[in-house]
């Protein structure tokens, strides 16, 4: 049975030096750590700096609290204000103050998330909403910019190449949308019905699913496994 609550990533060198988190499933986000610290993709740079100098050995992980699912943000802003994780990006949960926004900061994470019902179905309020729509304006590419990425592509096969048939069969399945912290936010019926709502290309997103791109409009996507629920 999947044990739900919060954890904690702790130098044994550097004992001052922490990470704060939580899952529905502890398990299965410590294999997800473990895996991106090893591709060297993990979302959090000093994390990843920590495990190139001082290596796996010198990070222990344990369990903090287990909790209910409903009260796993409340429990993880506890501790990240009892601790002040050194190896944590943000210390606001679901939060994305003092993270840098960029094409170069996370790659997609490792696809371990599916059948993650949490909050399935719950929409957004306004207030979040608006949040989202704040953090995506000013998100645009220059004349400047779309010329020198044409000029990049040239010679390059498209990236849909030989893939007809099978854009159109993965916008069609549920995607889930995740911070890139590894955050769950909410479950969508399709690419399209994001790119409806929140304005993100569905290709991109199919990339970003893929791994060829690093994330789509800011966030990080997977394919959900729900397909006979209808979703936000």
């Amino acid at each position: 049975m999947a044990l739900c609550g919060i954890y904690k990533i702790q130098s044994a060198k550097k004992p001052e030096r922490i990470y704060i988190g939580s899952s529905i499933d502890i398990n299965r986000r410590w294999k997800r750590h473990l895996n991106d610290l090893k591709r060297q993709k993990h979302n959090s740079k000093k994390l990843q700096w920590h495990y190139r100098k001082y290596g796996l050995s010198d990070l222990q992980f344990s369990v903090i609290s287990s909790c209910d699912k409903n009260d796993l943000v409340k429990m993880e802003q506890y501790f990240i204000d009892s601790y002040n994780p050194y190896f944590n990006n943000c210390k606001i949960v679901g939060s994305m103050l003092g993270y840098k926004w960029s094409d170069y900061s996370k790659k997609k994470l490792s696809e371990t998330n599916k059948g993650n019902q949490h909050n399935l179905g719950n929409k957004l309020s306004d207030k979040t909403k608006k949040k989202i729509s704040n953090a995506l304006k000013g998100h645009f590419v220059s004349e400047e910019s779309r010329r020198k990425m044409g000029l990049r592509r040239q010679g390059k096969a498209p990236w849909n190449k030989g893939t007809s048939g099978l854009v159109t069969a993965w916008n069609k399945k549920p995607v889930s949308q995740f911070s890139k912290d590894g955050i769950y936010i909410r479950d969508f019926e399709s690419m399209h019905h994001v790119q409806n709502e929140l304005g993100i290309y569905y290709a991109n997103i199919w990339k970003c699913i893929k791994g060829k791109r690093k994330s789509a409009g800011g966030f990080l996507w997977e394919i959900s496994s729900i397909s006979d629920k209808k979703v936000a």
